[in-house]
């Protein structure tokens, strides 16, 4: 049921995006300024509606143990360098500078790229957000381990987590840290918890670690090489 409903929210979303770009190119007619403002922001709410119905559809799907998985060998290097081209915009307005450290000549993984290439996303993107303007610092590093997989870290100097929470962070949607939700009190936590869920349908694993609060964070995903 829950599925059908996130299938049947999306399609008058999409409706709505539709006829809102046809009215913005003029298919009734001239529009002034005012009018395309306003349509534009109707579409990027509509865009951001339909975002959030493919996240929970996405997340109802794997926690029903139904989320597919199209698995390619790929260089999880060229994944990540795919993310920070994404958001590399949101780092430059907030000043925030982002290195990224790997070893050389790893090999090829068996992973689903769009996936995973998310979960980087995700964790790029929420150390942006929770990185202070000014000073802003993140590390990436991807590195192979002794156990066969390779480890992928997320290092910010940002807001941090209390020690206590750690545990709970990505384990269920909705949960956040105090303080993550009064830097962006809009944010579901949903995103994060997807990727945990993508992570540990490949047979690997998302964590976080943290000095504490204003001593910023680092993310981990280990996944198997085999």
């Amino acid at each position: 049921m829950f599925l059908t409903g996130q299938h049947h929210t999306r399609t008058p979303l999409s409706n709505i995006k539709n006829f809102a770009c046809f009215l913005l190119d003029g298919g009734f007619g001239h529009i002034n300024k005012g009018q395309k403002q306003a349509l534009k922001i109707i579409i990027n709410k509509v865009e951001e509606s339909v975002d959030l119905a493919n996240l929970y559809l996405d997340v109802s799907e794997f926690e029903a143990g139904k989320g597919f998985l199209d698995k390619k060998e790929v260089y999880l290097e060229k994944i990540i360098r795919d993310q920070m081209k994404k958001l590399a915009y949101e780092a430059k307005l907030k000043g925030v500078k982002i290195t990224f450290k790997s070893d050389k000549d790893l090999s090829k993984i068996l992973v689903d790229p769009e996936k995973i290439g998310l979960v980087y996303y995700t964790l790029l993107d929420n150390a942006i957000k929770y990185t202070p303007q000014k000073e802003g610092k993140i590390i990436l590093g991807l590195k192979k381990t002794e156990k066969e997989t390779i480890l992928f870290s997320c290092q910010d100097n940002g807001i941090g987590i209390k020690k206590e929470e750690i545990s709970s962070i990505a384990k269920a949607a909705f949960q956040r840290s105090k303080e993550a939700r009064s830097v962006h009190g809009t944010g579901k936590g949903l995103a994060l918890y997807l990727s945990r869920l993508i992570v540990e349908a490949h047979q690997g694993e998302l964590w976080a670690e943290s000095e504490g609060l204003s001593k910023g964070s680092t993310f981990y995903v280990e996944l198997p090489m085999k």
